[in-house]
Formats: C-alpha cells, sequence, structure tokens
C-alpha cells in the first residue's frame, strides 16, 4: 500500500521552559491528506489533535499538575493502510500507552488523557518526580491484524 501526501502543522506553545514546564499550553494540530494523484492508493486523511496544560499548584511552581489529551483521528471514509491508523507509541515522543509495546492498541481513532502530578524530591529542584496518576485510552473501532484486514479491505502482505 502506498500512502503520500502533505502533512499541514499548527502548532502553539506557550510554556517558558519546554524541559520541565511550570505553567503554560502547548497545541498541536497536524492535517495529513492522502490522495489519489499523490500517489496513494486510496483516499483519506488523518487528523492529530494535541493539547498540553500545564497548572502550578503550588505557590512556588514547584509542584504542578500536567494535563495531556492526544486525540489521532481517521477522516472521511476511505481506508488507510492497517499499519497507518491511530495506534498507542507513534506520537512524537513513544509517550502513549506507557508500559504497552508500540502498536499494541490500534483502531481507526484514538482519544488518548493523561494527567501527572509532577513534583520536587530535594529542595534544590535537582531531582524531580512524575506520578502518572491516570491514563486513559479510548480506541475507537480497535481492530487486531485478522479483523482489520477484513474491515479495511487492505491485505497486510502484498
Amino acid at each position: 500500500m502506498t500512502a503520500s501526501g502533505p502533512a499541514f502543522r499548527l502548532l502553539l506553545d506557550t510554556r517558558k521552559n519546554q524541559i520541565a514546564p511550570n505553567g503554560g499550553w502547548y497545541g498541536n494540530f497536524v492535517n495529513r491528506p492522502k490522495f489519489p494523484w499523490m500517489g496513494s492508493d486510496n483516499n483519506w486523511q488523518s487528523l492529530l489533535l494535541e493539547m498540553r496544560k500545564y497548572i502550578p499548584v503550588s505557590a512556588s511552581k514547584r509542584n504542578v499538575l500536567a494535563i495531556w489529551s492526544y486525540n489521532w483521528l481517521m477522516l472521511g471514509g476511505g481506508k488507510p493502510p492497517y499499519l497507518l491508523l491511530p495506534s498507542t507509541g507513534w506520537d512524537d515522543f513513544y509517550n502513549t500507552g506507557r508500559g504497552y509495546i508500540q502498536g499494541r492498541y490500534r483502531g481507526r481513532d484514538m482519544l488518548y488523557l493523561e494527567t501527572e502530578y509532577r513534583f520536587d524530591v530535594t529542595h534544590n529542584g535537582l531531582l524531580d518526580l512524575y506520578n502518572t496518576t491516570f491514563w486513559a485510552l479510548i480506541q475507537i473501532g480497535g481492530l487486531d491484524a485478522k479483523s482489520a484486514e477484513k474491515e479495511l479491505s487492505v491485505c497486510l502482505f502484498e
């Protein structure tokens, strides 16, 4: 299967420190249309909406509640190749679905939400801990390889 087309990206980042943010927003919007006239076998699109919010929960801004929403959707009725469907572990830093192998959960749409409480262990801030308190994955139309091949009429091995 061939999938080719442009990617349109819009990024908003109001964090002052990208490594250890103590406030601000991060937003990422990516639209990836795949057109037959550009060489794709099928006409389909994917849309990625990623939002992160960092909320300081102490006066010193050393304790932070981080909220991450990662939503990857297939638009229209096209039939994307199975290995290009939304799945865990395929974000920019391979963090979705922490604790599971890359691609463990795959389906037509993925809605992912994670919250994290970040706090210092030492007074000078040398050691920080990130305590992931909750993550949830809603896989819409989650399919295994055989079901996906039937449903999407895509052959995995040609």
